[in-house]
Formats: C-alpha cells, structure tokens, sequence
C-alpha cells in the first residue's frame, strides 16, 4: 500500500525491505531518536514519532 511504502521510506528503506530488515531498522532508529538519548531535542522528538508511526503501519501491513 501507499501507507505501508510510506513507511518504508520513512525508515530509510525501500519497498524489497524484508521483515527482518524493518525490525532492525526500527530498534536501531528507536535507539537513536528516543527522547532520554537526546535531552529531549525537538527534531529528534518528531523523528521518533515518525518512527514509531511507520512501525505501527508495518507491523499492520505484516511487515514488522
């Protein structure tokens, strides 16, 4: 779907994008933008909802 590509993009991968690759793009991003790792700058802050936005489309879309 649109949504789930989406997503895919917004976890910096492309649509070939196996299951496996998505959940260790998303643990690695979680770790990178999650507010306690970056004293809670704002730009890091909307990237991590992005994040977790896109997980939940994948996990929904049987790709995460």
């Amino acid at each position: 779907s649109k949504m789930a590509l989406k997503a895919l993009h917004d976890l910096g991968l492309d649509e070939g994008a196996t299951q496996d690759e998505v959940r260790k793009r998303y643990t690695k991003l979680v770790k990178q933008f999650h507010p306690d790792a970056n004293q809670g700058k704002r730009d890091a802050e909307e990237s991590f909802q992005r994040v977790l936005k896109a997980w939940k489309i994948l996990k929904n879309a049987n790709l995460g």
